[in-house]
């Protein structure tokens, strides 16, 4: 009698052991889940996903929204970076407190960078709005590190950005431009230098006609760029020159 209850009691056990793991396996843990990879790190492990923000509606640049996301630790115990892999004529830029807008094509992003999400304290989001120059899509990739350890890594197509109406505009600006100037003229030269990913469009004066601090810092970047001594902001006969030569 013991012996016979022993095998019904093992039947049931792995019966419902099969059960299980079939439920289990249907429901798939991480199925469907967008996380590249995870690697431990002494006791948190990582995440790392990309995708893309909303874009703005004249396409002068194209987000890319970056999540590293903490999957048990409550607390980093050690700060990720992030290599961003750009091709020639890609630009991601990154508005950077003090510094205006920071390019981080083909540099590593730190971790500080990174922003706590306000709905999950276990995600931190980084933001970059690229600009593609050439007039192919190209592929921007993005490496997540944790010391020599991979995260995971993503792969974003950046269509072409370039705005034909602006080569045929920008040799309108026939006269000098400096912080304060205000007409067509400065919108001419704000989309300019917002195709070429100095200005974000998400600025506070990226689509008014009045030269502000804003612009002024996104063409002393500009004239930096081109080797105009001194990159000072000022919108004068070189500086235009140059502008209009560019985008024929």
């Amino acid at each position: 009698m013991t012996k016979a209850l022993s095998i019904i009691l093992l039947i049931c056990i792995l019966g419902g052991g099969i059960y299980f793991s079939k439920n289990y396996m249907k429901k798939g843990v991480s199925e469907g889940t967008p996380i590249s990879e995870v690697v431990k790190s002494g006791k948190a492990k990582y995440g790392f996903e990309s995708s893309f923000g909303p874009v703005s509606t004249d396409s002068k640049y194209i987000p890319v929204d970056y999540k590293i996301k903490l999957l048990e630790a409550n607390n980093l115990d050690t700060n990720p970076i992030v290599k961003i892999t750009c091709p020639n004529g890609v630009s991601g830029v990154y508005s950077q407190k003090g510094n205006g807008l920071v390019d981080k094509c083909n540099t590593s992003v730190p971790f500080v960078l990174f922003t706590k999400s306000s709905s999950n304290s276990q995600e931190y989001y980084l933001t970059l709005s690229f600009t593609n120059r050439a007039t192919t899509t190209k592929v921007v990739t993005a490496q997540a590190m944790l010391g020599a350890k991979t995260i995971g890594t993503t792969t974003n197509s950046i269509a072409s950005t370039l705005d034909k109406s602006v080569s045929t505009t920008t040799s309108m600006l026939k006269r000098n431009l400096t912080i304060g100037s205000s007409g067509d003229d400065v919108v001419i030269l704000k989309s300019f230098l917002v195709t070429k990913g100095f200005l974000l469009t998400s600025s506070n004066n990226a689509s008014s006609n009045f030269f502000g601090i804003e612009t002024l810092d996104a063409v002393k970047k500009f004239q930096v760029s081109v080797s105009i001594v001194p990159a000072d902001g000022y919108v004068g006969p070189q500086t235009r020159t140059i502008i209009n030569a560019t985008v024929k």
